[in-house]
């Protein structure tokens, strides 16, 4: 590749490397770590929407000769540009990002009821390097010397750092953002530096959740026998060792990704004192762990083999996000439901 086509396509290249470092990371990185921020970062905030502008304006600026008008009408000599200069290339694409991150968030969380870094990058990845293709094939259908490219550093950040540039003062009819002096490079920057902390608000928001953002549901149901399941007609009434009525765990993964969780069972026989309940008898009833796609729903079967007797025994579920400690109790769950029930010592040891 020679030093002229490797002029115009070195940022589509850089986009693609970017991407592809994005998704990696997110996908077999840790999360919620720096590194995740930092390779996740620029495809939330540049990537889609540079991909975007470059497919859509594919030339560069051009430099053409100013000449006067046939109707008469005289018109300055000199050296004009025409053309997306490159500060407003950036702005454009800030803007679009802006545009292109929230509709997809928006689309994925009506279709699979969660959202996640690793959902989004499945679908921001494919987007941009689509764009990025299709900026490169409009590129490489104009002629060499009118495809955008990577210009030089001058030409990136404006007359101020290039004092040997001469500009026609008549000519000072330049585009939206461009920089001919060292305010304009300056409002630029701030411009740039204003929309970039902006979105990195919400992008470092939506890299790091918290917990109040996503959720997780936990109740119980039954299961009727035209096979519908229904949060009512709970089984209260069992036998010691007995396999009675079944009950249905239901978890409801809106975490935003892929979740395991273990779920302990217990019974428990509790008395009621001036300090609030006392357990005076309990028993680990099963123990189960699953994975819980975001946005789905497992329901985890349970017949209760109660090993004692009681009238008014707790029997309560709790969870946990990954493991569950040796110890279980209530208040170290992450979500708990109860039943009270009765249990019959009829049933056998």
């Amino acid at each position: 590749m020679n030093t002229r086509t490797s002029r115009w396509t070195t940022d589509l290249l850089v986009v693609l490397v970017l991407t592809a470092v994005a998704s990696a990371t997110v996908l077999v990185g840790p999360g919620g770590s720096p590194l995740r921020t930092a390779a996740v970062a620029p495809i939330l905030l540049f990537l889609p929407g540079y991909a975007l502008v470059a497919a859509i304006y594919p030339e560069r600026r051009l430099r053409k000769e100013n000449r006067a008008g046939d109707d008469g009408v005289v018109v300055p000599s000199g050296v004009i540009e025409e053309g997306l200069p490159p500060s407003v290339r950036v702005g454009l694409s800030v803007a679009a990002s802006i545009a292109i991150v929230p509709a997809v968030v928006l689309a994925l969380s009506v279709a699979t009821g969660g959202i996640g870094a690793r959902q989004t990058l499945l679908v921001l990845a494919p987007l941009t390097v689509a764009l990025t293709l299709l900026a490169f094939v409009r590129r490489i259908r104009l002629p060499d010397d009118e495809r955008m490219g990577v210009p030089p550093l001058t030409h990136l950040l404006g007359a101020a750092v290039s004092p040997f540039t001469v500009h026609d003062r008549n000519l000072s009819r330049s585009a939206t953002f461009e920089a001919t002096n060292a305010r304009g490079l300056l409002l630029n920057l701030f411009l740039v530096a204003g929309v970039l902390v902006l979105v990195s608000s919400v992008g470092i928001a939506y890299v790091y959740p918290t917990e109040e953002e996503g959720f997780t549901e936990l109740y119980l149901v039954t299961q009727s026998d035209d096979g519908e399941f229904d949060a009512s007609g709970y089984p209260t009434e069992f036998t010691t060792g007995g396999d009675g009525e079944p009950l249905y765990v239901s978890i409801g993964n809106h975490e935003g990704e892929e979740q395991s969780y273990t779920v302990v069972a217990e019974l428990q026989r509790v008395e009621e004192t001036a300090n609030g309940t006392t357990v005076t008898e309990e028993a680990e009833l099963t123990r189960e762990t699953r994975t819980v796609a975001p946005g789905e729903t497992a329901r985890i079967e349970h017949r209760p083999q109660p090993p004692f007797a009681g009238q008014r025994l707790r029997m309560q579920y709790l969870l946990y996000r990954g493991d569950a400690p040796q110890d279980p109790t209530r208040e170290n769950a992450y979500r708990h439901v109860q039943l009270w029930v009765s249990v019959d010592g009829g049933g056998g040891s």
